[in-house]
């Protein structure tokens, strides 16, 4: 992982739940016991991660049967091993569900692009219905970062994403446009979720893993 992504985390705990479609991971916070459940509920970043996994686990699981279960324990395990290591704790949430997503029948389930001209990252999940998550972090000039999360994206034609969260200055939409096999985001009334010199808007490339 990159200092710069490292840093983006590091800016995500700071917004906490500013542009998150849900500020929670997919267990209950309150009964966290081990370090790396604690760490999953300090970071934002994570809780998405662990609510997408979370909701891909359930729709692969009668497909997968008893050794997508399995695989799960063994995610859970590996996930506790890292204890509160940020960079260990999200690259096994991001293995585990680049795995699960090969078994989803959607098509491009799971899926990561970094911008092409400004630093961070961006996830896309895009589950069996009409719905999808993104998680977008960028870093521009200064350091100054965007965060961006929802888990309520609407799927539309030809691979479209499109999303509205509700901003400081109202509703923010993003759309996420297929170019080829990369994307292309394009954003109106977000500067809410941006530092001063930071910005989503522009083209994303495919990670290849």
């Amino acid at each position: 992982m990159s200092a710069m992504r490292l840093a983006a985390i590091a800016v995500a705990v700071i917004v906490s739940s500013v542009g998150a479609a849900r500020a929670a991971p997919s267990f209950d916070c309150r009964k966290a016991q081990t370090i790396s459940e604690k760490e999953v509920c300090r970071v934002p970043e994570l809780q998405w991660f662990d609510r997408q996994l979370a909701h891909l686990f359930r729709e692969v699981k009668a497909k997968g049967g008893p050794q997508v279960v399995a695989d799960q324990r063994a995610f859970l395990a590996k996930r506790e091993g890292c204890g509160n290591n940020l960079e260990c704790l999200e690259g096994a949430y991001q293995e585990r569900l680049r795995t699960l997503g090969q078994l989803s029948d959607a098509t491009d389930a799971v899926a990561s692009f970094r911008p092409t001209q400004f630093g961070g990252e961006m996830w896309v999940v895009r589950y069996g219905g009409m719905t999808g998550a993104i998680q977008l972090l960028t870093v521009g000039d200064g350091g100054h970062t965007c965060v961006f999360e929802t888990d309520d994206a609407t799927q539309a034609g030809k691979g479209v994403l499109k999303a509205v969260v509700q901003g400081d200055e109202g509703a923010c939409r993003l759309n996420v446009l297929p170019e080829g096999d990369d994307l292309r985001v394009e954003t109106h009334n977000c500067q809410s979720f941006c530092g001063m010199r930071a910005i989503m808007d522009g083209l994303y490339t495919r990670v290849r893993r």
